[in-house]
């Protein structure tokens, strides 16, 4: 009888310690850590009359760059006015190095074609950017946070790309100072909870911590837009978004 009592007793501290045995395996949750993490995904639209280009006068390598170059700030690719080029970010959240992974696709700038490529681009903060001269003439690239200089230098037709480490987060202005009808921007975040709209105007951020947030969409002719948000815990919300 006695045998028989005990066993479910051994059974039951066998399965205790194997428990323990499998917690002690898995990664501590600090206090604030994220825990459980939505997903936002919607569309940027522009209802709004497509503005006519911007024209500027070209005055220098006029043989490469032509004698006038076409600005169209404002990408639609579809009949509803989807919008590419859009920056959307979570506002009011920390810098979670331990919670995310920087993408392995570093962020770049090409001269080429007498104009910036990619023209709107993201980055995150302590990623590296290169920046190349893919074009037959000079350029001259000059980078700038604010009034701060990040990066100001002559490139050489078939010159060796400058890679630089992204120290400061915000809006990067990028101009030639040699054309200065070349001109883009780079925003870079402290933190991974942001994504550019592509041609359909669409966007996704994953891995949200779940509540109400402040949702930030930039563009660089057309403003801002500002909306809060409730992300779920675990699932995720659409939320569309549109210029007049």
């Amino acid at each position: 009888m006695l045998s028989q009592a005990v066993r479910p007793l051994k059974r039951d501290w066998l399965m205790r310690g194997l428990l323990i045995l499998l917690c002690s395996g898995l990664p501590s949750l600090g206090e604030g850590e994220i825990t459980f993490a939505g997903t936002l995904e919607g569309t940027v639209h522009y209802l709004g009359v497509l503005p006519a280009p911007r024209v500027v006068p070209v005055t220098k390598d006029q043989d490469r760059c032509g004698t006038e170059a076409i600005i169209q700030t404002i990408q639609i690719h579809d009949a509803h006015g989807a919008l590419s080029d859009a920056v959307v970010s979570v506002e009011g959240l920390p810098d979670r190095d331990e919670a995310v992974s920087i993408t392995t696709t570093e962020p770049s700038v090409l001269n080429m074609r007498c104009a910036f490529s990619p023209r709107i681009g993201t980055a995150r903060k302590g990623q590296d950017v290169e920046i190349r001269n893919q074009d037959p003439i000079l350029h001259n690239t000059h980078i700038k946070y604010g009034k701060r200089t990040f990066l100001n230098v002559a490139q050489v037709p078939s010159g060796k790309p400058i890679v630089k480490r992204l120290k400061w987060a915000g809006l990067h202005d990028i101009r030639c100072d040699k054309h200065v009808f070349m001109e883009g921007s780079l925003h870079v975040f402290s933190h991974s909870f942001y994504a550019q709209t592509t041609q359909t105007g669409t966007f996704r951020i994953t891995g949200i911590p779940g509540g109400k947030h402040p949702i930030h969409v930039w563009h660089e002719t057309l403003g801002v837009l500002d909306q809060v948000v409730t992300i779920p815990e675990n699932g995720t919300v659409r939320v569309d978004f549109a210029y007049p």
